[in-house]
């Protein structure tokens, strides 16, 4: 980074930069949290703006949800806030984050971050992040969040979503609502009678009584494995 730096200001004339990292690194630890966010999320702005159309359905962005974990220094602040794995002795672990990024399929620069302790399931986080995405945004997700939950509430906020079909969920294409095409077709889901422990009681009684997905099967070549892939979307139009 001092490298970087000392190189932007030769070329703009502005004078020398001191080469050492030490005034760099205490000046790194006073930064605000708030504004890191805030240069985070113009970054990804102007990446976006920079790449084009590339990455969009039909005019529409989408954005990308997945989650992760990272270790963090061992200190009893970050102990108490984000405790270690189970199964590790006292002292024998770090203290881990778990932390779902928001990017964009297009340039691929993420422009928010929600965080977590490694306890909270992955669709508890993507629930902090709903205000986040904006109406048109296409999300597209993994298995772990195609859940009746997203399916149903994204929609009445404008987003559609994307998603992996989750392993637990059968599919036979002869009971579908519509069929739309070979492996192709239109479902109706219904919501459960247990109400979800992400959602607020508002929510949940929000939540449409039931929705229409389009499930969506095929064999895929991913990473040189045959795949049969299955997706679920709320994009029912299959021309669009």
């Amino acid at each position: 980074v001092v490298r970087a730096v000392q190189g932007l200001f030769q070329s703009q004339g502005w004078g020398p930069v001191d080469e050492h990292a030490s005034p760099y690194i205490q000046a790194r630890q006073r930064l605000p949290e708030a504004r890191l966010a805030q240069a985070l999320q113009i970054t990804a702005q102007v990446a976006n703006r920079r790449v084009g159309a590339q990455g969009y359905i039909r005019g529409r962005p989408v954005k990308v949800a997945d989650s992760s974990t990272v270790q963090l220094p061992d200190t009893l602040e970050n102990q108490a806030l984000y405790p270690q794995a189970p199964g590790q002795k006292p002292g024998c672990g770090f203290p881990l984050l778990k932390f779902l990024p928001i990017f964009s399929l297009s340039s691929g620069a993420i422009s928010h971050v929600v965080t977590a302790d490694w306890k909270n399931h992955d669709s508890r986080l993507l629930h902090q992040a709903w205000d986040l995405l904006q109406k048109g945004d296409v999300l597209l997700v993994d298995r772990a969040f195609g859940d009746y939950v997203l399916l149903g509430t994204m929609p009445q906020r404008g987003v559609d979503v994307l998603a992996r079909l989750h392993g637990a969920r059968k599919v036979d294409f002869g009971r579908a609502q519509q069929r739309l095409g070979r492996n192709d077709a239109l479902f109706e889901l219904r919501k459960g009678y247990q109400p979800s422990n992400i959602l607020t009681a508002q929510e949940w009684a929000q939540l449409p009584e039931q929705i229409t997905v389009r499930i969506i099967r095929f064999v895929a070549q991913i990473r040189g494995r045959t795949l049969r892939v299955t997706l679920v979307t709320t994009l029912l139009d299959p021309v669009l």
